[in-house]
């Protein structure tokens, strides 16, 4: 008995979809050696996106300067004392591209809305000499879970890695090395804390090779693609979303 003959394959039958792709501004690439602090692995990815993720989310309400002082104090935090930032109005403002004002700002609206606490440190003489920050819902954790905010000492000192790396103010070492500036230091005042959240959220989205997935659904074409998938990381507009796009360009 002969066997079946194979049915031709249908010429009409659409072809599979890619995924559409947008690269990070400077194209990083796994060769490229000032990008490999960047080159996370999988899991580790999704959960400093998950983290970061959860932090915009549970501050939709929040501006963009608070949303991302939020953020620096996170990486910031010590994992062996209850995750608690010690950390400086001044350094923070070098850290978020903005001045004193703005950090006092943004310390304000985050008490106001529970969305971090602080203590400040003093000395003998009663002047202020920093601060002690904590990220409500932010723990200590010694292995990865499911709590987004439960992050491990490993996990909090990556995402240092990486803040240092796209934003950090660079700084001298006792022993005389250098920790250099990131990628967007330089870029102060307005938009500064919004640019920094924007590629802080598109890098650890991003594959391997730098490219980055836009989101699904309909879209303003007058805006694009591009611009909505960075709005919805960042929870903006889309026109906020183009305009931070055009700056990173």
């Amino acid at each position: 008995m002969n066997a079946p003959k194979a049915r031709p394959a249908d010429s009409t039958a659409p072809a599979p979809t890619r995924a559409r792709l947008v690269a990070l501004p400077g194209g990083l690439a796994p060769g490229d050696a000032s990008a490999r602090p960047l080159q996370l692995g999988r899991a580790t990815r999704r959960r400093l996106a998950a983290a970061v993720g959860a932090l915009i989310g549970s501050g939709a309400d929040l501006s963009d300067a608070a949303q991302l002082l939020r953020i620096v104090v996170t990486a910031k935090a010590n994992h062996r004392d209850g995750c608690t930032a010690r950390t400086r109005v001044p350094e923070l403002a070098r850290w978020m591209g903005v001045g004193v004002s703005t950090v006092d700002k943004a310390l304000a609206e985050l008490r106001s809305a529970e969305a971090l606490t602080t203590r400040e440190r003093r000395a003998a003489s009663g002047a202020v000499t920093g601060l002690d920050c904590t990220v409500p819902g932010l723990s200590a954790a010694h292995a990865p879970g499911a709590d987004p905010l439960a992050l491990t000492r490993a996990e909090l000192a990556t995402l240092l890695r990486v803040l240092e790396q796209l934003f950090g103010p660079g700084w001298d070492h006792r022993d005389g090395t250098r920790t250099e500036a990131g990628m967007l230091a330089a870029r102060t005042g307005r938009g500064a804390a919004t640019d920094r959240l924007a590629l802080l959220a598109l890098v650890l989205q991003a594959r391997a090779d730098g490219r980055v997935r836009l989101c699904g659904g309909a879209v303003d074409t007058r805006v694009g693609r591009p611009a909505a998938t960075v709005a919805r990381l960042i929870g903006g507009s889309v026109h906020a979303g183009a305009r931070v796009l055009a700056r990173l360009q």
